[in-house]
């Protein structure tokens, strides 16, 4: 005897549609529908995935009505049914819109099994071929029910005893990366674009508590905000086998914020919710939601976890928005944008003192600008990270700002290695600190170790420049200058023209004496950073070198210039005397960035840059005095 399967409900995401009584559900709740809608609805269910024409609708649903009448029907019929699924026709979940044509039905619906009575029940299959079954079932629907059962019967049981997926694949599949939530037509740094922003990272917050997975960046997804490239190339390109793609929609005095979690294998939806928030409060709130939602992905992909998941730190929704808009522009690739981090920064400060992260968002600033000298900047980014860590020892973030002035501010090794160590067992998935504690390893002369680090790093954030810029600097540092060719291309593929791939180019060909095409990357170079002092050096010296010494002159004349009305590191100063005018001339440039403190003054001993300066008196003493762990 064969049950009926059409008799039980149909479930998608987080509601169940019951044909026989004209019902939809979420959440066992009962959700007002009107007819016609239900019947758009019953009519999509039964064709998941495929188009349903508008004429086919008409003839079934409304057959007396003109073509006027019917436009207006059809549209009012199906604004009500995305009313009740919290549906968007502009980015759809479950209803999707073919202009003039029709509508599709794009979420994965769950369709019952047929069964037999007086058979044993099968075992469930694993939640990672759930999509494949529905597939399956699908494209048997027009066998008789009793060969269906027996078909669904049988796949059951393979299922249920088929030898578990790889475990790569399982890797893949916890490799997840949370994509830039789209915030609509809104302009670049409205409140609408905060708030996606702010989604966007507070997720990949949380989804970095979560133990067995691997979160991609958020420096790497940032890469694809505004970009239109197929999902799968996507995943590819980031080595991630699960895919967050989210939105935010105005709705007057509301948003809708709507979060959806794809295989990127099969590109079937896992998962989609959506929920309403009060404008005014959605940025504020918006760490509550993001925990809310990676608890779900994490029993959807990860259920065996059991990570502790310590508390939301509290603040007041001015401080957390304040601080959400200073990250904003802290990843932002200019001076300006970074100086309005640091208000930002500030402002949240300012709102409550107590929240430890917008001090590690001001030590950060101040740890990595190149506006003011070291020994004023180093000292406020130390006051700030430790401040932040008095308020939460826990914080990795703090650590690892803490760590960056250990490294670059006061070259304290023993103290950087443990503060790097910690912010890395706090967050493994942090690539920044990864990203610092590689350069560290390799500036203290462990360069095979700073390489595996490096690509630790890079497999966390596959498509960010800095990280490959890093491993650049690593690569040059062990005279491995095929690989600097290699990152430089790679950073040329992800940012077209970036002055960081031209002066890796510069570097690899100055080093291997291929004096042509150094002196053109190295131009590039100077051309594309605007002239920056670092990229000013690295021609001077490539002139000299090339014999053009009256071109080397005038660009190093220009870089004094520059040093007199405004800050140059005193370390690239002294390298392009190094390499001009000899050891004795670029001496007194590196005692004084050593007794500046000088962050740039750590590759001392590791870099090739200082290869001319080897053996003599000054220099020794020098990298004496440095104190490098031995």
């Amino acid at each position: 005897m064969v049950a009926d399967p059409r008799r039980a409900p149909l479930r998608f995401g987080v509601f169940e549609v019951d044909l026989e009584a004209g019902e939809l559900r979420k959440h066992g709740h009962r959700i007002r529908l009107p007819q016609q809608s239900f019947r758009i609805l019953q009519v999509l269910l039964e064709h998941p995935g495929q188009l349903i024409l508008r004429e086919e609708l008409q003839q079934s649903l409304w057959p007396a009505d003109t073509s006027v009448e019917f436009d207006k029907n059809l549209n009012n019929a199906v604004s009500r049914l995305r009313e009740a699924l919290g549906d968007a026709a502009d980015n759809p979940r479950f209803v999707e819109t073919v202009p003039r044509r029709g509508y599709r039905f794009i979420a994965p619906v769950e369709r019952p099994a047929a069964v037999v009575a007086n058979v044993p029940p099968i075992a469930d299959p694993p939640s990672d071929v759930a999509a494949a079954t529905s597939t399956t079932r699908a494209a048997w629907k027009g066998i008789a029910a009793a060969v269906l059962a027996v078909a669904i019967v049988a796949l059951g049981g393979w299922f249920a005893f088929r030898p578990r997926p790889t475990s790569s694949g399982e890797r893949a599949q916890k490799t997840i990366a949370v994509l830039p939530f789209v915030a609509g037509d809104a302009a670049e740094g409205s409140v609408d674009d905060y708030i996606a922003f702010g989604m966007t990272e507070a997720l990949i917050t949380e989804l970095s508590r979560v133990g067995a997975l691997k979160v991609i960046s958020q420096t790497s997804v940032m890469q694809y905000k505004g970009l239109r490239k197929p999902l799968k190339q996507i995943a590819n390109e980031l080595g991630a086998g699960t895919i967050v793609e989210g939105s935010v929609l105005r709705e007057g005095e509301r948003v809708r914020i709507t979060v959806q979690l794809i295989d990127a294998a099969t590109d079937t939806h896992l998962w989609a919710q959506s929920y309403g928030r009060e404008s005014a409060s959605a940025l504020g709130n918006q760490r509550e939601l993001a925990r809310e939602v990676a608890g779900i992905i994490r029993s959807r992909i990860a259920p065996a976890d059991r990570t502790a998941t310590p508390a939301i730190e509290q603040t007041n929704a001015a401080a957390y928005e304040a601080y959400m808009k200073g990250r904003y522009f802290m990843l932002q690739p200019s001076e300006a944008s970074w100086a309005k981090s640091r208000d930002f920064f500030e402002q949240s400060i300012a709102a409550d003192p107590g929240f430890a992260l917008a001090h590690v968002g001001l030590s950060n600033y101040y740890g990595t600008t190149d506006t003011i000298p070291p020994s004023e900047a180093m000292p406020r980014a130390k006051a700030s990270a430790l401040r932040a860590l008095a308020l939460d020892e826990n914080l990795a973030a703090a650590h690892a700002a803490l760590a960056y002035v250990h490294y670059f501010g006061e070259w304290n090794w023993e103290e950087t290695e443990r503060r790097f160590a910690r912010a890395i067992e706090l967050d493994p998935s942090d690539s920044w600190s990864r990203r610092w504690f590689a350069l560290y390893l390799n500036s203290v002369g462990r360069s095979a170790t700073a390489i595996e680090e490096i690509r630790r790093a890079i497999e966390l954030d596959p498509v960010s420049v800095s990280a490959h810029d890093a491993a650049g600097a690593i690569y040059f540092d062990a005279c491995q200058f095929d690989m600097i060719i290699q990152e430089a291309k790679r950073i040329n593929e992800l940012s077209p023209n970036d002055p960081r791939a031209l002066i890796h180019f510069a570097t690899a060909y100055f080093h291997t004496s291929q004096w042509k095409e150094a002196l053109e990357f190295a131009q590039r170079g100077v051309d594309a950073s605007g002239r920056n002092p670092a990229f000013l050096c690295v021609l001077a010296a490539t002139q000299h070198r090339a014999g053009l010494t009256k071109q080397a002159d005038q660009t190093l004349a220009e870089i004094m210039q520059l040093a007199g009305k405004g800050y140059v590191p005193d370390v690239f100063l002294g390298l392009v005397h190094l390499w001009m005018r000899g050891p004795d001339a670029a001496l007194p440039f590196f005692e004084r960035a050593y007794a500046r403190r000088d962050g740039y003054f750590v590759i001392v001993r590791s870099s090739p840059w200082f290869d001319p300066m080897r053996g003599h008196p000054g220099y020794e003493d020098l990298v004496r005095r440095m104190n490098f762990p031995q």
